[in-house]
């Protein structure tokens, strides 16, 4: 079988479009599908060399560099893109990215009797649609989607809540695949961690997240003499400031600020317990964060507020849930699990189980395969 992804997604960097592209090259290459990864937009053009090394090396697949990238070219841009895919002779094409207008023109030209998958992870279309934000959407990215969509003989959604906001949509089956947005590697070690640590991987740019974590952090700091917190990630000096105005400078703080994918894995598996309380209620909940991801991956629970996305996984699969609406509510139930020893290890095996059930990329891959070869022998018979 063949497939041809079409990207548009950051290169070659580790933010969670590309990651997730990257996953679904690796495992369908391991199953023995011959993958074409055409890339969409601006992005990356002076770092075709670094992608197509990339991809050559850890997938197996074929990057088309020299069609993929599209800036304001227009239709010979989109000639291009249907060059691209000619040469490719794929029985599927895989869409996954923003720019579902230029996608939609691209699908419309395929090649006569490919099959179309949808990966809506990242279609802010649909997700802003269904926010209620309809006038941030353009007419040409709504009707994108739309057609995306009608098209479309499988979708993937990254939530059940966005899969849910895609059914109208669609005619075709929806699954969701929670997979493939964690940058480093999915680790179980419990050796480096250290009891009372807890810590904050997250933006520091959402509505009230910043506020909202800086007050728990305080109050936990506060219930537990023997905690420590550490952050990891840029922060800027408005959020610096703050932290210092709340006493999140200390000795028993640290700031580790940008990692590379191999300290980060060591700095996540060090805590006992993670805050992730995304901010804005309708946006959070169709979002599955790959630093939640992440974390899980190192078996590390997450505190998040009831409306995000990923608090359908549960308690089951390491994620806490806490009031919404209520820091310091939320930083005492936080508190009580990081000082008990014994349920905090339920939460962190919890969490482990979760990574393995939801984040293995290889698991959600094959159940993807399975739906897609089902449809494609469907349209054969």
């Amino acid at each position: 079988m063949r497939i041809a992804i079409l990207a548009d997604v950051p290169w070659p960097t580790g933010a969670a479009g590309s990651v997730r592209v990257r996953r679904w090259a690796e495992e369908l290459s391991r199953a023995g599908w011959e993958v074409t990864v055409i890339p969409i937009g601006n992005y990356g053009s002076n770092d075709a060399a670094d992608v197509d090394q990339e991809f050559d090396t850890a997938t197996k697949a074929r990057f088309t560099s020299k069609f993929g990238v599209l800036g304001p070219g227009g239709w010979s841009s989109l000639t291009r893109i249907a060059e691209a895919l000619r040469l490719a002779k794929p029985d599927w094409i895989l869409c996954y990215g923003r720019r579902v207008s230029t996608m939609a023109a691209c699908v419309a030209r395929r090649p006569r009797g490919t099959r179309i998958a949808v990966d809506v992870s990242e279609h802010p279309a649909i997700t802003l649609w269904e926010r209620g934000h309809r006038s941030l959407v353009g007419w040409d990215h709504w009707l994108g989607a739309r057609y995306l969509l009608r098209q479309a003989d499988a979708v993937f959604a990254i939530t059940p809540n966005l899969a849910a906001a895609c059914q109208p949509w669609t005619r075709a089956p929806i699954t969701v695949v929670l997979g493939m947005t964690n940058s480093v590697p999915i680790v179980f070690s419990a050796a480096t961690r250290i009891p009372h640590k807890f810590g904050y991987f997250g933006s520091w740019h959402a509505k009230d997240a910043p506020a909202f974590v800086i007050r728990m952090a305080a109050r936990m700091l506060m219930n537990d003499p023997g905690a420590t917190f550490e952050t990891v990630g840029f922060i800027p000096q408005k959020i610096l400031a703050a932290l210092v105005d709340s006493g999140l400078d200390s000795p028993r703080t640290v700031h580790h600020g940008a990692v590379s994918d191999e300290q980060l894995a060591g700095v996540l598996s060090s805590w006992a317990l993670a805050l992730m309380p995304r901010s804005d209620a309708k946006s959070a909940r169709f979002a599955f964060p790959n630093r939640a991801a992440d974390l899980l991956g190192c078996s590390v629970p997450v505190v998040v507020r009831e409306s995000v996305g990923i608090a359908s996984l549960g308690a089951d699969s390491g994620v806490i849930l806490v009031p919404s609406d209520d820091a310091e509510g939320a930083a005492d139930m936080a508190s009580s699990i990081l000082s008990d020893q014994s349920r905090l290890a339920e939460f962190q095996s919890a969490a482990r189980r979760g990574a393995e059930r939801n984040l293995c990329a290889t698991q959600a891959i094959e159940q993807a395969i399975s739906i897609m070869r089902q449809a494609r022998l469907e349209t054969i018979e």
